[in-house]
């Protein structure tokens, strides 16, 4: 009965994993595409366009950044959720049946106790952020041209405005993940593995199905 379970298990974390993939690689393709679209832009001068370069540069950048901003939710904020959601259970089974092989428990050892979020967060924070810096800093020149004042105000505004999302995304991506103990040490994976109901999405899920659960649990003994 428990093998069966643990495969499925295994099944849905390799399809989660492989979506998670092509996001990445998706990410990586728009932003070297964006890139692309921009020394197109800047460097041809026989291309017209009907506003000045350096909007269009902007624009580019801010349309870039919102496509790593999208791809960043369906990655980190879904189908990751759906993967930790699966992990745990996983290491639910792992530390209720001895004679598993402690695959989940090693692979969470590995990253010290805090789990790959923390640094997976950093290939879209980074992404975002240089287009971002790209969209402020063309649009900020062409603004300079026509007042000095508008261009610095705009210059101070957009700053405080991407440094609060860049800040908002890395609080969302790594607050709610069902693993986030203090600390890396083994006590503390020890502590949080041992009761990971303690995690706001599991607690979610157990009080959902509090008395399924433990029928499911006490059978499967």
């Amino acid at each position: 009965m428990v093998s069966p379970l643990v495969l499925e298990l295994g099944a849905y974390e390799r399809h989660f994993n492989e979506m998670q993939s092509r996001y990445r690689s998706l990410a990586s393709t728009w932003l070297l595409a964006t890139f692309a679209a921009l020394g197109f832009v800047l460097s041809n001068e026989n291309f017209e366009i009907p506003f000045p370069r350096l909007l269009a540069a902007a624009g580019l950048a801010l349309a870039g950044a919102t496509g790593i901003i999208l791809l960043w939710i369906l990655d980190l904020m879904v189908y990751h959720r759906l993967l930790e959601a699966t992990y745990v259970e996983g290491l639910r089974f792992e530390r209720l049946y001895r004679w598993l092989p402690k695959v989940r428990t090693n692979m969470w050892k590995t990253q010290s106790g805090k789990g790959v979020l923390p640094r997976v967060v950093w290939f879209y924070l980074i992404g975002a952020a240089i287009l971002i810096s790209i969209a402020i800093g063309a649009f900020v020149i062409w603004l300079l041209q026509e007042s000095i004042v508008g261009g610095l105000a705009a210059l101070v505004g957009s700053l405080l405005v991407a440094v609060l999302l860049l800040w908002y995304m890395r609080r969302e991506t790594c607050e709610l993940s069902p693993f986030a103990p203090p600390k890396g040490t083994q006590e503390a994976f020890e502590s949080r593995s041992a009761s990971v109901g303690r995690s706001p999405l599991i607690r979610r899920f157990d009080g959902a199905h509090t008395g399924a659960a433990t029928h499911d649990e006490l059978s499967l003994r």
